[in-house]
């Protein structure tokens, strides 16, 4: 049922649910890159879906501030970057458990 990748389809079911057209704003910042790139793709898969997503990009001082205004956009994309302290990165390398 999930994950079809089926623009057609979900075109005809927009349409179907009554999608007036209603551009969705996908709020983004180009200083991130994953975030950026992942904010591209899902534009391009909105659009073949049939919405008419708009990307509003700003520097990350102004979409940390926008991201609070609700009414100003429908999506955003973050990222979390993980960085692991020395006592967990250990039970992960063998080679430094003597295995």
């Amino acid at each position: 049922m999930y994950n079809q990748k089926n623009h057609q389809k979900a075109g005809e079911l927009l349409k179907e649910a009554g999608y007036g057209g209603k551009k969705p704003i996908l709020l983004g910042t180009p200083e991130y890159p994953e975030m950026r790139n992942a904010t591209v793709v899902l534009q391009a898969q909105l659009q073949a879906a049939g919405f008419n997503a708009e990307i509003e990009s700003y520097d990350f001082p102004t979409f940390m501030e926008r991201k609070n205004d609700y009414a100003a956009w429908d999506v955003f994309i973050a990222s979390t970057v993980y960085q692991m302290t020395p006592p967990p990165a250990l039970g992960l390398e063998p080679r430094v458990r003597g295995i």
